[in-house]
Formats: structure tokens, sequence, C-alpha cells
């Protein structure tokens, strides 16, 4: 339907303006159901028909026909100019329509039904929009985030027609899904966020000031509630409006008070509805009255409201729930799931008392579902209290199975799983001896396990998912193979064809094998007795799919137990076993499947062969092939590191060589990690030319930072700068006069640009500090300086007399400084420093403690 021709038509003729609208409605427009705007019946199977209610008998489009043409073009999302245009017609339709006497003749006739009508009424109402109308256009700004076109419909509603319940609705959504719109990054988005949210609940008490306009006394509040009434839908969208704003902790407080204005309200709306007199705790004293119910339910129907009127239910905590998860603060998320539980027992006992059968009460609907239990099971698997994680998950896996509350499903155990993983991961000996015998003392919390304990935690619940997997696969089968618990015919399930298998098989189990895998690679990096023996156990969980189940591993498991060898503390033999597992693999390698191997060749003193691993991953790289994996920044930085750590004389040379590769070549460009470890293996190695090489990288690296994609820690930078101290206060004491007078010169040069380079801040739990040297920068200069010059050089003495009134000036001293100046300094020259720099002091003995006190507290009265 085109609408500026339909604009046209409402000055022409009345019988043109339907037959027209009539014949585009026919030619093809897309229609849309409308079932859930109104009460509409579909009478017409014909796709190009409108679907439109059984009282509606006219030849020619109406407000209800038109309204679904608008539906269309709101589902669509594209639209809601188009959806608007067509209400403004609608609206000049009911105004204009109708001027001559015989098209009055013509509504009488079409409208009759045996009866005596207003034929000016019938008339208007033809093309009269209804709340319905209004509330599509809104709903079509809703779903293009629009909360401002959205609002202002609203508005136009209110001058035109009574604005409802539902159009209030729609408008509360529309700002409810602006609240994610940007990123949370962007201090703009993050206001307008806010505001977005707080236009939604502006809506809401909007709406109770509206209704309370229209209550004339309690009696009527009672019977017939006004059509503004809000429900749980204009509560839950603004409590997801304030969850999921990008200003936290601000939006989830706000939607924790909105949560319990809302509980206060259902209880509230129950005592009223069953006619008793309240315990405090939502339940009646009176006998329940099951009539009263059942008709405000019909009346909330008639007026727009939800039928439960204030009844919050499970989506309401669920949006609470999923925020906590994506946080990681999982204590939280399961006091809320503890609050659903209680609220949705007392409402049982609501029912025990009063009679009848399943619950009953103000939060009959507000049971933990499945869906529930698994966004608090995940809360839990990705937090950082990573001990607690396994045994909180198995707790609440417990829980969902008592009185068969909840049925688990495989996300259910394979989100159990992850959890143990993440406890597996934990090393026991981080744990303080009381926690690790008796739990926290907090309130709430158990003995953690961890470590190995976890991993095989994880291989019993395996073995639970197992035993299920096969009985579900037995239920499956139909006859088509013989299953026998706990394994099966596994020669005749070969003989199955493909879909056979498919229709057999209950579920991805693979995902729960490699989860348990998993367990045991995190485990093995912390055993170092054990590690073998996990690796070997990782291995055997996945040969047991394989054999058991013929079920092929994924990549996933395959480098699950690649890991598991690499951190199995085995050598050179494991880092072989992983390399051999993964050229067998079946399915292509993935760039985890490399960098496994090569961490196992780093681990194992083996960086020869992880270098041969990465020029391998070149060649594969320059191939045209399907599927060819190059090499990523993370995979260098695990050669580099396995150069680092390596013994092979020529280990920081080489690290250098590969990191000039990735400053020039095909390779990736070396990031923060990659200087550092090429830094931190020149500060450890003896050559004699570690402090030139060291200064060459770091400059590189300060050179590299103009062109970093991404802002860099200025504390990376003071890093850097400080291993180039140290490469030359350690330089060898037999690296000759020409590399140690460089090393000399480095270190004064570095500490010189460290005081003049402009330090950005960064942020430091919540505030911000300003980087610059530290007090390990002044020990290694210290330390230089002694090493590096002769005790009777006039220079040395001066340098480090300069160094210590720079330090004290900026309230960095400490007892390591202090003790290495005054042992290079000797106590004579000491003395007669301090008293330079504190005129009229006199020291017979000095000692740290006796030093002011501001010369290492942060500030000093020094000039």
């Amino acid at each position: 339907m085109d609408v500026n021709v339909l604009l046209g038509m409402i000055d022409d003729d009345n019988e043109s303006v339907a037959e027209s609208l009539s014949h585009s409605e026919n030619e093809g427009t897309v229609t849309q159901d409308t079932t859930d705007l109104s009460n509409q019946h579909d009478l017409s199977n014909s796709p190009n028909r409108i679907k439109w209610n059984y009282s509606d008998h006219f030849e020619f489009p109406n407000q209800v026909r038109i309204t679904g043409v608008m539906r269309g073009y709101a589902q669509t999302c594209t639209n809601p100019i188009k959806a608007e245009e067509l209400l403004n017609i609608m609206i000049e339709l009911s105004n204009n329509y109708g001027n001559n006497r015989d098209q009055q003749e013509r509504v009488g006739r079409v409208s009759s039904s045996g009866r005596t009508v207003n034929e000016k009424e019938q008339r208007r109402n033809i093309f009269q929009p209804n709340e319905f109308t209004y509330a599509t256009v809104i709903d079509a700004y809703s779903r293009i985030h629009d909360g401002h076109n959205a609002e202002r419909i609203l508005q136009l509603m209110k001058q035109q027609h009574k604005p409802n319940v539902v159009a209030y609705n729609t408008a509360i959504t529309a700002w409810s899904r602006c609240t994610k719109d940007g990123s949370r990054l962007d201090i703009k988005d993050v206001k307008k966020s806010r505001e977005a949210a707080d236009n939604a609940e502006r809506i809401l008490r909007e709406m109770w000031i509206e209704h309370d306009k229209l209550q004339i006394d309690e009696e009527r509040i009672s019977r017939f509630p006004s059509r503004l009434l809000p429900d749980v839908i204009s509560y839950s969208s603004v409590i997801s409006a304030y969850a999921t704003c990008f200003d936290q902790p601000y939006g989830m407080e706000r939607a924790h008070e909105l949560v319990i204005e809302l509980e206060g309200l259902a209880k509230q709306e129950y005592i009223n509805n069953q006619g008793g007199d309240s315990d405090g705790d939502g339940t009646t004293n009176g006998n329940s009255s099951s009539n009263n119910w059942q008709q405000r339910r019909s009346m909330n129907n008639r007026i727009g409201r939800n039928q439960n009127g204030f009844q919050p239910n499970t989506m309401v905590y669920n949006t609470l729930l999923q925020v906590y998860a994506e946080e990681g603060d999982a204590s939280t998320a399961e006091q809320i799931l503890q609050s659903m539980m209680t609220l949705h027992s007392q409402s049982i006992q609501v029912n025990e008392n009063g009679g009848g059968s399943g619950p009953s009460g103000p939060f009959r609907f507000i049971k933990p579902n499945v869906r529930t239990f698994n966004v608090v099971l995940n809360a839990w698997a990705k937090c950082d209290d990573r001990a607690q994680a396994g045994v909180r998950a198995m707790k609440l896996l417990d829980c969902m199975t008592e009185d068969d509350a909840v049925e688990p499903d495989v996300v259910s155990y394979n989100t159990a799983l992850n959890a143990w993983s993440s406890s597996a991961s934990v090393d026991p000996a981080s744990l303080s001896a009381e926690v690790h015998e008796e739990g926290d003392s907090e309130e709430g919390t158990i003995k953690p396990i961890v470590g190995e304990e976890a991993a095989y935690e994880a291989l019993q619940l395996l073995d639970k998912i197992e035993e299920q997997y096969i009985r579900q696969f037995q239920a499956n089968s139909d006859d088509e193979i013989h299953v026998d618990k706990p394994s099966f015919d596994k020669e005749r399930y070969k003989k199955l064809d493909k879909n056979a298998k498919a229709r057999s098989r209950p579920y991805n189990i693979r995902i729960s094998y490699s989860t348990t895998i998993a367990a045991f690679a995190n485990a093995a990096q912390h055993s170092k007795d054990n590690g073998v023996a996990l690796a070997e156990q990782a291995e055997g969980i996945l040969n047991r799919m394989i054999d058991k189940l013929d079920i092929e591993p994924d990549a996933y498991g395959m480098n699950g137990v690649i890991l598991a060898w690499a951190r199995s503390s085995g050598g050179m033999k494991a880092a072989e076993h992983a390399e051999s597992l993964f050229r067998s693999m079946k399915i292509p390698p993935t760039i985890v499947s490399w960098s496994s191997v090569v961490n196992a060749y780093a681990l194992a003193d083996g960086a020869h062969k992880a270098e041969a691993l990465l020029q391998k991953m070149e060649q594969n790289g320059t191939e045209s092939s399907r599927g060819r994996i190059v090499p990523t920044t993370v995979l260098c930085n695990n050669v580099l590191h396995s150069w680092g750590k390596s013994s092979d004389s020529d280990a920081s040379r080489n690290a250098e060589k590969l990191l000039e590769r990735m400053e020039s070549t095909t390779l990736p460009r070396p990031d923060v990690i990659s200087y550092r470890i090429v830094l931190t293996a020149l500060e450890h190695c003896l050559d004699h030319d570690k402090a030139e090489r060291a200064k060459s990288v770091h400059d590189r690296f300060i050179a590299s930072l103009d062109n970093s994609p991404v802002k860099v820690d200025p504390r990376e930078i003071q890093n850097a700068y400080n291993s180039v101290l140290t490469a030359c206060a350690y330089t060898p004491a037999d690296a000759g006069e020409e590399h140690r007078t460089k090393a000399g010169n480095i270190l004064v040069g570095c500490v010189r640009d460290m005081n003049q380079f402009p330090w950005s801040t960064y942020d430091n739990d919540g505030g911000s500090s300003i980087v610059g040297p530290n007090q390990e920068t002044y020990a290694l200069f210290m330390q230089g300086c002694s090493h590096l010059y002769d005790s009777k050089a006039v220079e040395r003495n001066e340098f480090m007399k300069a160094a210590f009134h720079e330090c004290c000036k900026q309230g960095l001293l400490n007892d390591i400084i202090w003790n290495k100046f005054s042992t290079a300094m000797g106590q004579e020259m000491t003395k007669e420093f301090i008293q330079e720099i504190l005129p009229g002091s006199s020291y017979h003995f000095l000692d740290y403690e006796d030093l002011p006190k501001g010369w290492s507290g942060g500030s000093t009265g020094l000039d």
C-alpha cells in the first residue's frame, strides 16, 4: 500500500477511498497476525488477506485491517514512519469519512445487525484508531530503540484517545531497549543509558499519577481498576532497563528497589483479592476466594493489564540473575535464587492453608526453572572465587534434584563440570590452612575442593552424565540397536546409517568429556608429582569417549589432552608425546593446538623444537589451501617464552632474532608482552653486551607505542625501563671496559629519561596514579653505580648523590636504597651529604630509622 497515494485519497469521495483501500489491500500487502494486540481471530487462510476479528463485516478496509498492515510494518523493524503515516490517515478518515447521505446510508446498511444504530457514531468507528492501533506504532518505534518517538506517539494518543496500560507498557519497553545502545566504555553512552532507564521509570510513575486521578473511592478500586493501573510487565520492563543499563552499580541498586516495590504491590493486591487480613508475609487469615481472583483476572484482561496483575514471574528475577552472572557475582546471584525459592514456598503454604491444589499466593509464578538454576550455575563457573566454584555448583545441582523440584538438563551438568574445571585450576598451596581444612568463617561458605581433587570430582559427575546418556540412548534407539547398560553393542552401532545414529543420540555429550579433560589439564599445572598421571587420566577420558560411545573428539577435547601433557612437568618425553597427539589429530588443528605444543616444549627446555613448529606454521600459512592457519602474536610470544626459559647459551639472542622477525616480516607485530619477554631474557643472560641490546629493544618498544592500536598501561613502560636498568646493573664483571662503560652510560641516561618521560595516569582501585621512577628504579641505579664505576671515581659519587636527592624528593626512599647508598658512599661521606641537604643536622651514627619520615612517605620538605 502506497501511503502517499492513500493521503491523496482523503479528499476524494468516500466510496473511492473505500474501494482503493480495499484494492490495495488485496494486491499483496504483507499481512501480519495482530492477535497479540487485540482479540482477533483468523477467518481466512489466504496469505494475501489481513486477519480481522469475527465482528468485522465490512467489505472495505477499516481500523482493524489497517492496523494489521501497520503491525506488518512494525514487525519488520524498518518502517515505523509508514506505520505512523497510516495512523495519521486513520485519524483523518475517522474525522472526515461519511460526509454525504449516500455513504451514511451505506454505512448503516453494512453495520446494522437488526437493531437501531447511531449512524454518525458507526461512521466514525470504521476508521477510529483504538488503543491497539496506537500501541502498534509505539511498538514499531520500540523495536528500533527509539524511545523519544515512542513516547511522542503516547502523548498523541492522550490527545486523540484514552491510553491504556498496553500503550504505556509499550512506551516503557521502548526506553528499556535504549539502555543497551552504544558502549559501556563510552561515558556519553553511559549517560544516555542511564537517562533511558530513568525515562522508563518516569513513564511508570506517570501511570500511577494518571491512575490515581481516575480512581473515585476505595470501593471502585477493588471492583473496577482503572485502565492505567500498572502491572508486572510495567515493572519488569523498568527493572530490565536498570539492570542492563551501563551505569552500574546505580542501575542494579535501583532494579533491586523496584523488585522490592513490586513484591509489596503483589502482596497487597493478593490480600485485596482474597478479602482477608495480612499476616505480614503475603498470606491471609481469611478463606481464599477463587471467585474474586478469577473475576480480577477477567477484569485485567478487559482493560489490557496482565491477567496476573502485579504478581511477579520467574523472568523478572532471571533478568537480574543474568546480569550478576555476566559480572561474575555468583554470591549475589545465589542469594536472589534463594529468595525466589523462599517466596515461592510461601505461596505453597498459602494454598495448604486455604485448600485446593497447586501453588497459590502472590508469588506462585516465581518458581525457579531450569534456566534460573543454569544462570546461577554459570555465575559460579565464571566467578573469580574459583575455589568455591565447584562445590557451590554441585550444591545447586543437588538442590535441583531435591523433591524433583527442577530436572537438570545437559546445560546444567556441563556448567557444573565447567565450575569443577575452574576449581581444578586453583593451586591447593595458595589456600590458607584454615580455609583448606575447615572452609571460610563467613556464613554460607563451605570447604573448597581444588586442584587434583576437583578434577576427580568432575570425573565422578561425568560418570553420572554418561550413565544418563546411555539410558536415554537406549530409550531413543527404537530397537535399532540393543543398548546394555552401562555399555552397548558398538559393532552393531557402527552398522547403523548416519540418520539412525543421530536419532539415537539424545544430546551432544562430547562437551561433557572435553570439559572434564580441561579439568585435568588445569589440575596438572599445579601438580609437580602427579602431573603425568593427570595427563594420562585426561587422555584416558578421550579414549573412553571413542571406545565406549564411538564418538570422535573435537578440537576442544584434543587440545585439552595436549595441554594436560604440556603442563604435566614430564619433561621432553611429555612434550614429544603432546606433539605426537597433535600430529595424530583427524580434524584440522586449531591455533590453540599449535600453541599448546609450543608451550609444551617451552616448559621442557625445547626452544629449538618450538621454533621449528613456528616455522612449519609459517609455511602452512603461506599456502592457499582452505583452512590454513597463520601464526598469532600469542603463539609467537609462546616461542619467545620458550627461548626466555631455555638453557641454551644463545637463547636471548634467538629471542631477539624472533622479535626482529615479528617487527619486519609477515609474522604478527609484537605487543607489550613480546617486548617484556625479550627484556626479561636479557636481564638474566650472561652476555657481555646485554645492556646495549636491552637498550635497543627498549627503544624499539617506546617507538612502537605511537602505532599501538590500544593504550599501553604506563606501568609496562616503567617495567621496561627497570629491565634495562637490571641489565646494566648486572653486567658481568668480566665484560670488559668497553661494555661496562657503555652499561654505565646507559644506566645514567635511563634514569634521566625516566624522570623526563611524559607519564600518564592509570586506574588504581577506582582512582588514578601517576607512574614514573619507583623504589626498584633507584635501588637498581645504586646497585649499577656501585658495580660499574670505580669506588674512587668522582662521577660515581655525584651520580649517586643526585639520584638519592631525587629519590627523597619523590618520597621513595626505603631501607634497601639507603643501605646500597650508604654502603657505597661510606659512613663519613654519607654524613657530610646528609648535612648538606639538611643544614643544622648532626648525626653521630646514621640509621635508616633516624631519617626524616617524609623521605619515604610520598612527600618531603626537600627542594
